[in-house]
């Protein structure tokens, strides 16, 4: 198990710098060690979907849920849920990926990842005041709990702002400011800020 999170570490390290074929290597390795260790199947998982190579992320995640569902801690529960939401999504079955972003809070309450995605769903519904209020949990959270996507939910609230016909700058501008390395696409915020403007 050591191993595997080792591993699995230098994976999202390459991840977040953007070497994607280095971190895969890494959370293939990971999974050899400890097939059983589910944060590298999650991780995958990710990338795979990142990279828009569906149909294997597809199937690493139905091997995950395959190793015993309820046997598994909370925390591991509610990642499989999200990422499953994740892969819904980006397939445009919004209702389905609100649904299982919605059992993964249940999973586990104190998990950010799941209030941002039902924000970003609520975003692409043209629904501001339902976005601003997921995102806005989410951004407790990490407040509360430590490191996560803060810039992107940032930037999400940014967005609501203007479905909400609200100032939204002091939105982009923090999520700017927290925006570091290349895997925050600072592009985006970038754009989003113009938008506001």
């Amino acid at each position: 198990r050591r191993g595997a999170r080792i591993l699995t570490a230098l994976g999202n390290d390459s991840s977040a710098y953007g070497e994607f074929n280095e971190a895969e290597g890494y959370y293939q390795k990971a999974i050899t060690m400890d097939p059983e260790y589910i944060p590298a199947r999650l991780r995958l998982v990710h990338l795979l979907r990142h990279l828009g190579r569906l149909d294997k992320a597809w199937a690493m995640l139905r091997q995950t849920q395959e190793l015993g569902l309820p046997a598994l801690p909370p925390q591991w529960r509610a990642g499989i849920a999200e990422a499953r939401g994740s892969l819904l999504a980006v397939e445009g079955e919004l209702g389905a990926a609100e649904q299982a972003f919605r059992e993964a809070i249940e999973h586990s309450p104190y998990y950010a990842n799941p209030y941002i995605g039902l924000g970003w769903i609520y975003l692409h519904r043209k629904d501001g005041d339902e976005a601003y209020d997921w995102l806005n949990k989410a951004r407790a959270l990490l407040d509360r709990f430590g490191a996560g996507p803060l810039y992107q939910v940032w930037n999400g609230l940014g967005m609501a702002q203007l479905l909400r016909n609200s100032r939204s700058d002091y939105f982009f501008v923090t999520a700017r400011v927290l925006c570091k390395g290349p895997q925050s696409r600072p592009y985006q915020l970038i754009a989003h800020h113009g938008l506001a403007s």
